[in-house]
């Protein structure tokens, strides 16, 4: 099992950082509290029977408005913030942002994962710029020391068999082969929090170092610097990086704002996969919405985006300067005929190079193009296959310049601007970044292989409806993965369209536009579906690279606008997703942590796996939650005074004073108006004996 077990924040944390919380242990479940407490300081966990299901364990944290939960979730994903920021800092991720090292940080994070054929316990410690480890069963495995002020950094690779490999890396933090076999013994997190509250960048500006490389002699020497106050949760949304970082915030936010419909078409292309593979499959994910069809459109901001290409392309390849051909690139209004008459020539000079470009990426001179037709075997070359081709071409480039795997195939090819094409500068170096690309079965070639499919099953030509007939006719693979390769490639758009059928009954007369659905029925796909996203590349990550086998699942605010049904439906609902997901691979563990205000979901959630808090401290409950009686959790779980409504219970209170005061009479409308709208049985029951002993 792999679970998050305890977080201790320690006394010297800064302040700033822990706001209300409180020093001290904060337990997730009782399972650690009990096996590996002070009192009985145990390395190893006693494994017990999953209560939800293989390999999959659910716990939550509870509490009123300012307790601390959303504190408490910053601790930890700034210690994995922290972590993260040690093994990559000096690694080039061209598609992510830079990460910062939060200062004032002094927290240890437990947590217990399956390694070897035992369940052991791991701490990540974070010490401020003391000191960053990760240990488990009181072995030192990982040990990057933080030494600031351009001091050099030692990393200490120890295995569990305490095979000791001392390194000192002057210039960067841990190889990609070495975060590969520390991905092994640690997680990746997964957060999703919907309100717009959250995640405000100016709400997370704290004192930060960032990583600089200066020079010393011949060589760069690392030097972690104080930059004072800057946002450090920004770089975590801000990630194209292969899941190599431990964690993905979601939605995206840009300083703050989530791009609502952006969110809304990327939740589009997540669901359709798991609707046409739960309809394949025989598997009801999404209960009780069924794949329909898809109505295909061309998707019109493709072609933008390949001028934005090509005039990208113009300026690496073709320009040495900050100017195109004498053109600025950032366009002054000419203030003369004569200036507007050589800018306009210059203009169209430069405008019938990108297309010569584009002509030349769809040509057969182009080694992307012959090597393409070749790899795929690719034998009727119409109009839109040339077209694929092209984004196929685009599509390369983009990947060798942003993901760390491919970065040394940079240097197999080169632009030869006296004949415009790509040449080969190392035939076997290409040849290996080809082939390694059609092998890739990952998210980052998921689609290249869509347009493949275009080419070869569809013979580039889509019909304008699709609906579930023509998928189970063209996709004979119940894989989850395969059916997703089948969608359409990114140059087209669709509309969703599902039924709803309950109690196998279709209850919609026409198919209903995904976009239509409610914003709480949409609100719950969106949520399932994003961490689903996440979850399917993760697994997608091939052997060799680095793969995080322990999957942990934080749902922020789980409640927004979801009704009480769908609240009582969540857990059920996620527990059947994982269930899919992972199919029959046993590698794969989950956690998920719900933090939430829901006695709907409480109730789904045994006792022992459920966090209390009440100001800034963990609080001990007795009552048991499992199948539990809401209202009674309101009182005990969600420590409420009352479980009506605050206007109620003075309304109420007030009609009862001024009975006892003889202000009013049992017969007066206003008492009888408010005594007849009391629904709560035994509250009615009492104010009517109010009533008569006033008789």
């Amino acid at each position: 099992m792999f679970s998050i077990d305890c977080i201790e924040v320690l006394r010297n944390c800064d302040p700033i950082l822990r706001k209300n919380v409180v020093p001290g242990k904060f337990y997730f479940n009782d399972r650690y509290k009990e096996d590996c407490s002070e009192k009985n300081p145990n390395s190893l966990i006693n494994k017990q029977p999953d209560f939800f299901e293989k390999n999959i364990n659910i716990q939550a944290i509870v509490g009123k408005n300012g307790s601390g939960k959303s504190t408490l979730l910053d601790l930890v994903l700034m210690a994995i913030n922290n972590f993260s920021y040690m093994f990559e800092r000096g690694n080039e991720r061209p598609g992510a942002d830079e990460l910062l090292y939060v200062d004032g940080l002094y927290v240890d994070l437990f947590f217990s994962i399956d390694y070897e054929e035992y369940e052991r316990t791991a701490c990540l410690c974070c010490h401020g710029k003391d000191e960053i480890k990760l240990t488990m069963d009181a072995l030192k495995i990982e040990t990057l020391g933080v030494e600031f002020s351009g001091f050099e950094k030692k990393f200490a690779i120890d295995e569990i068999e305490r095979n000791v490999a001392e390194k000192t890396d002057e210039q960067k933090g841990l190889k990609n082969s070495e975060i590969a076999k520390l991905a092994t013994r640690f997680f990746y997190t997964i957060v999703s929090n919907y309100s717009m509250q959250s995640y405000i960048s100016s709400n997370y500006r704290r004192n930060v170092f960032r990583f600089f490389c200066k020079q010393k002699e011949d060589s760069c020497v690392a030097d972690d610097r104080s930059i004072g106050e800057e946002c450090w949760i920004d770089p975590i949304f801000h990630k194209n990086d292969g899941y190599i970082r431990s964690a993905v915030l979601n939605p995206y936010r840009h300083e703050g704002t989530v791009n609502l419909a952006r969110e809304m078409f990327l939740s589009k292309e997540r669901l359709t996969a798991l609707l046409i593979y739960g309809e394949k499959a025989g598997k009801t994910i999404f209960v009780p919405y069924h794949f329909k069809s898809m109505k295909i459109a061309k998707n019109k901001k493709i072609e933008k985006k390949f001028k934005e290409y090509f005039e990208k392309m113009y300026l690496i390849y073709l320009t040495t300067y900050d100017s195109v051909d004498g053109m600025p690139i950032r366009f002054q209004r000419p203030q003369t005929e004569l200036e507007l008459e050589e800018w306009t020539g210059k203009k169209t000079e430069r405008s019938q190079k990108l297309e010569k470009i584009r002509a030349m990426l769809t040509s057969s001179r182009s080694i992307f193009y012959s090597e393409i037709v070749s790899i795929y075997n690719l034998t009727t070359l119409t109009q839109a296959a040339k077209e694929s081709i092209l984004y196929i071409t685009l599509k390369i480039l983009k990947i060798v310049d942003i993901y760390p795997f491919y970065q040394k195939y940079k240097a197999s090819f080169e632009f030869d601007k006296e004949q415009f094409i790509f040449i080969k500068k190392d035939s076997a170096l290409f040849k290996e970044m080809m082939d390694k690309i059609t092998t890739d079965n990952s998210h980052i070639t998921k689609k290249i292989r869509r347009t493949i499919n275009y080419i070869k099953v569809y013979d580039c030509c889509l019909p304008e409806e699709i609906d579930d007939i023509f998928f189970k006719t063209k996709v004979t693979s119940n894989s989850l993965n395969d059916v997703d390769d089948c969608l359409p490639p990114p140059f087209f758009d669709y509309e969703l369209y599902v039924n709803k059928v309950e109690n196998g009954e279709k209850v919609n007369d026409k198919p209903i536009p995904y976009n239509q659905l409610s914003s709480g029925e949409i609100q719950l796909l969106q949520t399932l579906s994003i961490h689903a996203y996440h979850i399917g590349n993760l697994l997608s990550v091939p052997n060799g690279r680095i793969q995080y086998k322990n999957i942990n699942l934080i749902f922020d605010e789980l409640e927004v606008c979801l009704h009480p049904e769908y609240q009582c439906q969540f857990i059920y609902r996620l527990v059947e997703m994982l269930k899919a997901l992972r199919k029959d691979d046993e590698s794969i563990y989950f956690n998920v942590i719900i933090i939430t205000h829901s006695p709907f979901v409480l109730s789904d959630i045994p006792l022992k796996q459920i966090l209390f808090l009440e100001d800034g401290m963990q609080k001990n409950k007795k009552l048991k939650t499992f199948g539990g009686n809401v209202g009674e959790m309101l009182y005990d779980s969600f420590f409420m005074d009352s479980t009506i409504g605050k206007f109620a219970e003075e309304k109420i209170k007030e009609i009862v004073r001024c009975i006892y005061n003889g202000v009013l009479s049992k017969e007066d409308t206003v008492v009888k108006d408010v005594f007849n709208c009391i629904g709560d049985p035994v509250l009615k029951t009492l104010a009517c004996e109010v009533r008569k002993r006033n008789d």
